[in-house]
């Protein structure tokens, strides 16, 4: 449950002590270049972006928050939900996710660059009444990410990665989704801003499948 945050609340500075960290699934969608976009008509450029933004909340799992901020599209969910509503596979999820990154292009909407993050410290937190939102130094990485990716690319955090990991143990390596899961590079230690530590992260490059290997159904 969302815990709303005002200093001038009775009781709320003592009840925040008390908060809990959430383990939460966190996307970030940015479309790439957006700024030169916006020197095309404004009714051109805000079609594809609607297109955009449009697409990248309907592959989002189901049952979180999401919300556009600015040219990019957040979506979290505490792990404990997505589960529970019948999201059953972050494999899935990040399959979906990759299809967007990697096939939507113009005339109808924009290239987009991805992160995506399990975040282990987050905070079910709103500083605004009725606004559910979500804070935490995981979900900053999630906007670190997003903004060290190239155009099409994945970037995500070791959590994310290991996720993926457990749900590959029992699948065949012939399968689509293994197929794209073994493509996924790293570790590689980056540093990221406000990170005293490198943090380790891994990336699912660009064009990494062939066409044919896109040509498939997600079990």
């Amino acid at each position: 449950m969302n815990f709303f945050f005002d200093t001038t609340f009775p009781g709320k500075t003592d009840e925040i002590k008390k908060l809990p960290p959430t383990r939460v699934f966190c996307v970030v969608a940015e479309i790439v270049d957006s700024v030169k976009q916006k020197d095309k008509p404004a009714a051109e450029w805000a079609c594809l972006f609607s297109n955009t933004l449009r697409m990248v909340r309907s592959i989002l799992c189901g049952g979180g928050i999401q919300k556009v901020i600015g040219d990019a599209v957040m979506g979290f969910i505490t792990e404990e939900e997505f589960y529970k509503v019948g999201m059953n596979s972050m494999l899935k999820q990040f399959c979906g996710l990759v299809d967007l990154a990697r096939e939507f292009n113009p005339p109808h909407g924009l290239p987009v660059k991805l992160a995506i993050v399990y975040c282990v410290d987050a905070y079910e937190l709103s500083f605004i009444e009725d606004v559910p939102d979500v804070y935490g130094k995981d979900i900053d990485l999630t906007f670190r990410l997003v903004s060290k990716a190239k155009e099409r690319e994945v970037l995500m955090n070791k959590g994310l990665y290991d996720c993926l990991s457990r749900e590959c143990d029992d699948m065949s390596n012939t399968q689509p989704a293994y197929i794209l899961y073994s493509q996924i590079q790293g570790p590689e230690k980056m540093k990221i801003k406000g990170f005293t530590d490198p943090v380790s992260t891994y990336r699912l490059p660009v064009n990494s499948s062939s066409e044919e290997e896109t040509q498939r159904q997600w079990p």
